[in-house]
């Protein structure tokens, strides 16, 4: 179970970090929008990290952060841009919401692992 959620969380990651060059393109160069985007890249590396460590079984507490993370971006996204359409919005429910509820489950995993 730590494998799916190391998968979805690198998703999410590298789904963030489309989403932010396309939307930079897309609306040309406005210092605002610019400095909101290059923001959301810090984010995003950190849920790739999380679920890279997932994927290794390495570092529990930066797992259960970066899931956390991506429930909180996911929250955030839902309230904005995935409101527009239903599809989007469960396939972002999903990624976000999956990944903490199955790092939380696989903690002996981390323990086993590490002994």
């Amino acid at each position: 179970m730590r494998q799916a959620a190391g998968i979805l969380m690198v998703a999410l990651a590298l789904f963030l970090l489309i989403d932010g060059v396309f939307s930079v393109s897309h609306y040309g160069i406005d210092f605002y929008e610019l400095a909101l985007n290059l923001l959301l890249i810090i984010p995003a590396a950190f849920i790739f990290v999380g679920g890279v460590f997932c994927l290794e079984g390495k570092y529990w507490r930066i797992c259960l952060a970066s899931a956390s993370l991506a429930a909180f971006i996911m929250i955030v996204w839902l309230t904005g841009n995935a409101a527009d359409s239903i599809w989007l919005a469960w396939v972002v429910s999903i990624v976000g919401t999956l990944p903490i509820i199955l790092v939380s489950l696989t903690k002996k995993e981390w323990q086993e692992i590490q002994a």
